[in-house]
């Protein structure tokens, strides 16, 4: 409708033997609201693993652009019981118009704070310590969906705080479901 929008997907994994492909037995779903006028969102998600250790993910999700200001909140946070945590990230737009039509207007400063409480279950991608971590990166929108971005976090744990820099190059593609529709 005008004043609200539903998003959702679900999802099953098959588990593969193939070395080069890795994939594992899993099974979710995703759901989000969007309040337009508003530019409000949040959501949530669940995932249950089927294969080895049977386990459920959930995390949810809020993400808010103010109407008369030239910035994007976004956060998320997840438990699992390999541990749980969540981010905040603020991203300012020097120009409020989504219309690139400036260097001014393609440069985007983002900054992220985040903390990860680990679980009782060992195993996983997921850090082994506690960790926090702030991070300042740059975005810049390059045209046709193209984006750079950069960032310097610094992270802190019990045992070591190190410095992490990251460098990205994103292309976004759509494909039209149905030909002939606009």
């Amino acid at each position: 409708t005008s004043n609200w929008e539903l998003n959702y997907a679900a999802y099953f994994s098959a588990a593969t033997t193939i070395s080069q492909l890795q994939s594992g037995r899993a099974t979710g779903m995703r759901a989000g609201l969007f309040l337009p006028k508003q530019q409000l969102e949040i959501g949530g998600s669940y995932q249950r693993f089927l294969q080895d250790t049977h386990l459920n993910v959930g995390g949810g999700y809020l993400w808010w652009v103010p109407m008369n200001l030239p910035v994007q909140i976004r956060s998320e946070f997840a438990d699992s019981p390999q541990g749980h945590g969540y981010w905040i990230e603020s991203a300012f737009r020097f120009s409020r118009q989504n219309a690139i039509s400036s260097f001014r207007s393609r440069i985007q400063p983002v900054f992220r704070i985040q903390q990860f409480f680990r679980g009782s279950m060992v195993g996983g991608t997921l850090p082994t310590l506690n960790t926090n971590a702030a991070d300042f990166g740059l975005n810049v929108l390059l045209p046709q969906d193209i984006r750079l971005s950069s960032s310097y976090s610094r992270q802190f744990t019990s045992v070591e705080n190190v410095n992490v820099w990251n460098v990205a190059l994103t292309y976004r593609f759509m494909l039209p479901l149905a030909a002939g529709q606009k």
